[in-house]
């Protein structure tokens, strides 16, 4: 992990902890005025139940057991978003692989499926409702390309790989 990430994850841990101390050592508003908010440093919030189960403050800081289950957190968001952003271009990706292997088809050759995706198929995204056409192209290998598309309801997509 370079410095410039562990600082990263520090900051974003220490404003996620601060937000968390605010709110939980906030008294709530009195109605005569009288009632004053706790010192944060020498109080102790109560602690507080959360998906990543109960966390604790001790003079408005974090326990050693709630820091690391925050870490813990930080790391699985991190993850499921590492996930999510990187799907379509794993799906893209696999495609291009399959169909070179499985069907022959290199830079610029159309591919048009015969039939519906069916469960046997390995395909990530496909719909059992379409029929698939697609060609993937490297214009550094093959320069400019002109792509010429009937009117009529076509849906597609060009991606950059």
């Amino acid at each position: 992990m370079t410095n410039q990430s562990q600082s990263l994850r520090i900051a974003t841990c220490c404003a996620l902890i601060l937000a968390m101390t605010a709110a939980c050592t906030r008294s709530p508003p009195s109605t005569n005025g009288a009632t004053a908010a706790p010192d944060p440093v020498t109080s102790t919030a109560k602690p507080a139940d959360t998906r990543v189960g109960k966390i604790a403050f001790e003079q408005g800081f974090p326990t050693e057991e709630t820091t690391r289950k925050l870490f813990d957190e930080l790391d699985y968001q991190r993850a499921v978003q590492a996930y999510l952003w990187a799907y379509p271009a794993v799906s893209f990706e696999s495609i291009r692989i399959a169909t070179g292997r499985d069907l022959g088809a290199g830079l610029n050759d159309l591919i048009i499926a015969d039939n519906y995706a069916d469960p046997k198929g390995v395909w990530l995204t496909a719909n059992d409702t379409t029929i698939y056409a697609l060609s993937n192209v490297d214009l550094g290998k093959s320069g400019p390309l002109v792509v010429e598309i009937p009117p009529g309801a076509i849906v597609g997509i060009i991606d950059d790989n």
